[in-house]
């Protein structure tokens, strides 16, 4: 589907991700358990991939440093050797970048708060350029979203095996129109990927539902962080967001 695009902007690499799943696993920056962060760093990568997102070097990158850091766990002369026989302990390395990267956020983040109060307080007599139209998720990040599918992968048994490729000619738009059906209010989003059997029906419960969410016809939400993701059927109250489809149309008419 050409007119759906998922901005990671929010999230600017790696670090990023990886700073996710250090508050996600409840670690200490500097006590930083990179077995455990290594394997599931490599999942996310590989899952977003799985469903068409952009994979940039720089994850395949520290996905390589991370399974490096591991291995030298087992092996404790598989260290980084400057040449000049000083050995460069690579955890100490990660966890400084990743505090720099923290402080870094952190600050941004602050930046933008004072600039949005500002905003309020003292408001320009310009007119606000037109919004982009953007594929909000309800603060369900692309993160969580990719660690439901490859945990979803790996309970129906469709992660590492080898299958058989095959052409599925169903659009994201008849996926929609499935769910869209199927929704009467509110369902458990993993439910909803579980009804597939193969991997190219989960790729396409999973576009369809980011679909709905861009169209307005669903709502991606949490009750807690970290916890269960739930997809709710909006109802239209306006015309603009009501698909041109004509399946569509009947689907939520």
């Amino acid at each position: 589907m050409d007119d759906l695009k998922l901005s990671l902007e929010v999230f600017s690499g790696p670090l990023d991700l990886l700073l996710y799943l250090v508050v996600k696993n409840e670690m200490d920056i500097l006590d930083i358990d990179v077995s455990k962060v290594a394997g599931q760093f490599c999942l996310y990568v590989q899952a977003m991939k799985d469903i068409g997102l952009d994979v940039t070097g720089e994850y395949l990158v520290m996905a390589s440093r991370l399974v490096r850091m591991k291995a030298s766990y087992v092996d404790p002369k598989a260290q980084y050797d400057t040449g000049d026989d000083d050995l460069i302990d690579p955890r100490e390395e990660l966890i400084s970048e990743l505090l720099r990267y923290r402080a870094i956020k952190e600050a941004a983040l602050h930046l933008e708060r004072c600039f949005k109060r500002a905003s309020r307080l003292h408001p320009s007599g310009a007119e606000p350029p037109e919004p982009e139209t953007s594929l909000s998720l309800d603060e369900i990040s692309p993160w969580q979203l990719a660690f439901v599918y490859a945990k979803l992968m790996k309970e129906i048994g469709l992660q590492n095996k080898t299958y058989t490729i095959e052409i599925n000619e169903r659009t994201v738009e008849e996926f929609l129109e499935e769910m869209l059906k199927r929704i009467e209010k509110r369902v458990e989003f993993i439910s909803i990927l579980g009804k597939a059997v193969k991997k190219s029906e989960v790729a396409g419960y999973f576009l369809a539902i980011l679909e709905g969410v861009r169209r307005g016809l669903l709502k991606a939400y949490q009750t807690e962080p970290f916890g269960r993701i739930y997809i709710e059927r909006r109802e239209l109250v306006t015309t603009e967001h009501i698909p041109t489809s004509e399946k569509l149309d009947k689907a939520v008419g």
